[in-house]
């Protein structure tokens, strides 16, 4: 990048991209639509990847690249999770006397075999790992060429189009630790897409050659995709169950990736990680399985109700998981968090603790009432304003706020729910909450 095209970058941050590009021909000399791409690319970056806006230099050929590649954060945590779990594997560095005497290991290798812009082959580098960069595009890794050195980072760069028949080849004398991809997830009409199959490269026919280059692999996969079927698919590809552990991140409210740590040993009862908002929530599939789930009360959650709405501080709380927890299915398993299930269906729960706070939004109990036409009638009158959610009843969020004649507004939440209680029979019920 010259100093004139950078210099128009920076003069214009701030205009109107489309008037720029229709008064091109006032700068005969300067690729402008080039020049809009990175413009539009840093003002897309700036929250994202605060440490990539602030390097002036830095070329985008694309916009879509900057809208799709991993957040700061993110990469932060995956390159976190990838170099954790490589200083548990590699061995001591015995070719340097120094570092064995001192136990030192010596540096892992990371090959990202997808590389797009290099956000993540940039945080893999940053948190202490040897990194080859491959892309496929020649234009988005010639980007990466000239970005990553300002950044800091020595890679290996590749411009291959991976395949199973050519891993080796785009490997050469790179010998990883992890091997990283992160495929992507865009049908050729530009449709969204979360099936292994329908991605690209497909992992399930890559999987076989890439362990055989690496002791372990790390994927990034659709948030849409089903946990149960993924882990069919790969252990059809490899021909054993192969995946270790799988990382469901969130941010925002949202279910934002899927992380599949696969390896060549067999794993018969995977790990499942919930990462959101530094928090983190982890158990076994199996435990999942074997998990007994610990019913509400109803007189216990009438009580917290009346202690409510005659001011006393009631210490029971409705706790709704996120959408990374409830992508990640510990239902039952949370009722070893002081929490007990509202229905055998309703994925909502009652406690007196906040051990999950990042996880989930909790919310302060103020009415219990039963779900029909009087307690409706009633509650349009004392909650003109509120958000409401419906919950295994037979209808909808929109039709019970209908229903109940209620406007949209912050501050209560009103939730139909289906509730199994221990002491009282299976019914609907209208909780009136405040947020917290």
């Amino acid at each position: 990048m010259d100093q004139a095209f950078r210099d128009f970058i920076l003069a214009h941050a701030d205009d109107d991209c489309d008037r720029l590009l229709l008064s091109k021909e006032k700068w005969p000399d300067m690729d402008v639509r080039a020049a809009v791409n990175c413009i539009i690319s840093r003002r897309k970056l700036k929250g994202k990847l605060p440490s990539w806006w602030v390097e002036e230099a830095l070329f985008y050929p694309n916009t879509l690249s900057a809208e799709q590649c991993s957040g700061e954060e993110a990469a932060a945590l995956k390159a976190g999770i990838a170099l954790g779990l490589l200083n548990e594997d590699i061995p001591l560095d015995i070719s340097n006397e120094e570092s064995a005497l001192g136990k030192e290991h010596r540096t892992p290798r990371i090959a990202d075999l997808t590389g797009g812009l290099g956000v993540d082959c940039w945080s893999f580098a940053r948190a202490g790992a040897e990194v080859l960069y491959n892309e496929m595009n020649p234009e988005i890794c010639g980007a990466a060429q000239h970005n990553l050195p300002l950044l800091g980072v020595k890679a290996v760069f590749r411009n291959c189009e991976l395949r199973k028949d050519n891993v080796g080849e785009i490997l050469g004398d790179f010998r990883p630790d992890l091997i990283y991809l992160d495929p992507a997830r865009r049908s050729a009409g530009g449709s969204k897409v979360f099936r292994l199959g329908d991605c690209s490269p497909d992992l399930s026919t890559l999987l076989k050659p890439l362990l055989e280059r690496a002791p372990r692999i790390l994927a990034k996969l659709s948030p849409m995709a089903d946990i149960s079927r993924l882990l069919k698919e790969l252990e059809d590809a490899a021909g054993y169950p192969c995946v270790s552990h799988i990382h469901i991140i969130g941010s925002g409210g949202e279910c934002k990736e899927l992380l599949v740590e696969a390896g060549r040993e067999a794993e018969y009862n995977p790990t499942i990680s919930v990462h959101d908002r530094g928090r983190c929530f982890s158990f076994c599939i199996e435990e999942e399985r074997n998990a007994i789930a610990v019913a509400a009360s109803l007189p216990e959650l009438q009580a917290a109700a009346s202690a409510a709405s005659s001011g006393e501080e009631s210490r029971l709380l409705l706790f709704e998981p996120g959408s990374a927890l409830m992508k990640a299915g510990p239902f039952k398993l949370l009722c070893r968090e002081g929490m007990k299930k509202a229905g055998r269906s309703t994925q909502l729960y009652f406690t007196d603790n906040r051990s999950l706070e990042g996880l989930g939004k909790y919310f302060r109990i103020l009415a219990v009432l039963p779900l029909n036409k009087r307690s409706m009638k009633e509650l349009a009158g004392l909650c003109p304003k509120a958000g409401v959610s419906a919950r295994n009843i037979p209808m909808g969020s929109d039709e019970l706020r209908r229903r109940l004649g209620v406007r949209a507004g912050d501050g209560h939440h009103i939730f139909g729910i289906r509730c199994d209680f221990s002491d009282a029979p299976s019914a609907n019920y209208l909780l009136v909450t405040e947020t917290l």
